[in-house]
């Protein structure tokens, strides 16, 4: 049976996915099952699409060098807060619709049974208390997940990206979405819902201690991010299916440091190359 990835969340530091990505496509290993979680969820989405790693390397460039194009501040609901107003709420920084379309133009599906690989994007719906999935391939979830009906590729996408704080959460209905990393920003059991016989997890979210007056915004999502990946992965169940985790060591880099985003996918491609005889052992060998 195929080998599947998972990706994790980390903001801009998921740009390491693409060094990965490219490090695999040259050794010609291609995964068979896909699962992501914010970054590593478009990262996921457009790999398991048949995007090639180049077209959204460039497309992170761009948005590398002029992320005030891709991301708005939503002025109206800020206004309306402060005017007393309650809707529509005012719970987070950024709008990243421009982002959004752009990303899906990259890709020809529009509906995840669109999507040719098994592919999950991992959210939160925040309003029920739920960790969801999105996927498309009838499956059985993951213990505490829910299978989302949604097919929407664009939804799944702007759901698994909405980190809590720096995006606005996307409501839907009676659902409110926040990014996966909620739950579990490391979507191991996903990538062994979907069928992989092995699965190659890519963590980009490692860290470091730091003084508190070293930690603004950004650098308090991430940390965040990675505490609760960190933690969670104690309480995960075991996925019953051989497991390698490879961190990428981007602990020096803020979540949202754009000018770091050629050192990161670097850092991704040269952590594959470090550990090269240990993930072709580990893809190639018989389970």
């Amino acid at each position: 049976m195929p080998w599947g990835i998972a990706l994790s969340g980390g903001g801009l530091l998921g740009a390491a996915h693409l060094g990965v990505w490219r490090a695999l496509e040259q050794w010609g290993l291609e995964p068979g099952y896909w699962s992501g979680t914010s970054a590593g969820g478009l990262v996921a989405a457009a790999w398991a699409s048949g995007v090639s790693w180049v077209s959204v390397e460039r497309f992170g460039q761009a948005v590398a060098m002029h992320p005030r194009r891709y991301f708005t501040i939503p002025w109206r609901r800020i206004l309306a807060s402060l005017t007393g107003r309650r809707e529509p709420p005012f719970n987070g920084l950024l709008e990243p619709e421009p982002f959004l379309a752009d990303f899906l133009a990259l890709i020809p599906a529009q509906t995840l049974d669109e999507v040719p690989g098994p592919l999950a994007l991992t959210a939160v719906d925040i309003a029920q208390l739920q960790a969801v999935g999105f996927v498309n391939r009838a499956v059985a979830a993951p213990p505490r997940w829910r299978i989302e009906p949604e097919r929407s590729l664009k939804i799944a996408l702007r759901a698994t990206i909405a980190t809590p704080a720096a995006f606005l959460p996307l409501a839907v209905g009676p659902h409110l979405y926040i990014d996966g990393g909620a739950a579990d920003t490391l979507p191991i059991d996903w990538a062994a819902a979907l069928g992989a016989d092995r699965v190659l997890a890519i963590d980009v979210t490692p860290a470091r201690s730091l003084s508190p007056n070293r930690i603004g915004l950004a650098s308090l999502i991430g940390r965040t991010e990675h505490f609760m990946t960190a933690n969670l992965s104690y309480l995960r169940e075991p996925p019953g299916l051989p497991l390698l985790v490879l961190r990428i060591p981007t602990e020096h880099i803020g979540a949202i440091e754009f000018s770091a985003y050629d050192q990161l996918v670097a850092l991704g491609y040269q952590a594959m190359h470090d550990h090269q005889e240990t993930v072709e052992r580990f893809l190639l060998s018989t389970p």
